[in-house]
């Protein structure tokens, strides 16, 4: 008997416990000190830049890259970080 009302307790906590899952999607986002930039952009920075090689950063393929600009480094990545 007592371990079946401890079986059960468990189970309730567990089940309290957990966090409903969201349907929401989540905010994305450039990190910080990266700057959202389209093709266009891109391509005024870097003119040798293709087209093939944007999409190849562009993995969830909207047009955007972040791009982190500092004195001899050129840093584009997909903007697909999680923003609160």
């Amino acid at each position: 008997m007592k371990a079946t009302v401890a079986a059960i307790m468990l189970v309730a906590g567990l089940l309290g416990a957990a966090a409903p899952a969201s349907a929401d999607k989540p905010a994305r986002g450039c990190p910080d000190s990266f700057q959202p930039r389209t093709y266009a952009q891109v391509l005024e920075d870097r003119p040798r830049v293709t087209i093939e090689q944007f999409a190849q950063v562009d993995k969830n393929s909207d047009g955007i890259l972040c791009v982190k600009e500092t004195p001899g480094l050129y840093n584009p990545i997909d903007n697909t970080a999680n923003r609160p």
